[in-house]
């Protein structure tokens, strides 16, 4: 691919908290991975992990939640941790749930709110992919991406059928 342009999820990366989790996290990853002779950066879906790590957190102590009782999943215990039908409910859960949607912080990725259940985007970065990588040539909050989506997708329509136009009349 060379001088392809596309969109990627933007995150301020010079944000002095950012760089210390990055520093803290390309060490602790080399110190379990000695192995691997490259330095691996976080991607923003780390970022976007620790945020929610911090989210459950701080809404486990709003809800008061530190030992809920609960209502067992199955009579029938197994050994396979992917059996979702085995696990236990808390009965508190739904105050849990209500008190992670209502947690609001400024995290590693700038806001942190959850919007019906989601954590919205707030901007992407636009970048030119070639063959040393990428390369950032801007970034646009996500009302004016929809509105650039929505106006290719409109002139895209209208060159296709200039196209074919053109291809019958050669």
């Amino acid at each position: 691919m060379h001088g392809t342009v596309g969109v990627r999820l933007y995150m301020n990366r010079s944000d002095k908290g950012v760089r210390r989790f990055t520093k803290r996290f390309t060490e602790r990853f080399a110190q379990v991975n000695p192995s691997v002779n490259k330095s691996v950066q976080p991607h923003v879906f780390d970022f976007w992990a620790y945020d929610t790590a911090w989210a459950v957190a701080m809404a486990v102590e709003r809800a008061a939640v530190a030992m809920m009782p609960r209502i067992s999943g199955s009579s029938s215990r197994s050994s396979a941790s992917t059996d979702l039908t085995k696990l236990d409910v808390a009965i508190d859960g739904p105050r849990l749930l209500k008190a992670i949607h209502d947690t609001r912080f400024r995290g590693l990725c700038g806001e942190f709110l959850l919007v019906d259940g989601q954590l919205p985007v707030s901007a992407f970065e636009i970048v030119n992919v070639s063959w040393c990588g990428c390369l950032s040539t801007g970034t646009t909050p996500v009302s004016s991406a929809a509105r650039c989506t929505d106006n290719w997708a409109s002139s895209s329509a209208s060159f296709a059928a200039r196209w074919s136009h053109h291809q019958k009349g050669s």
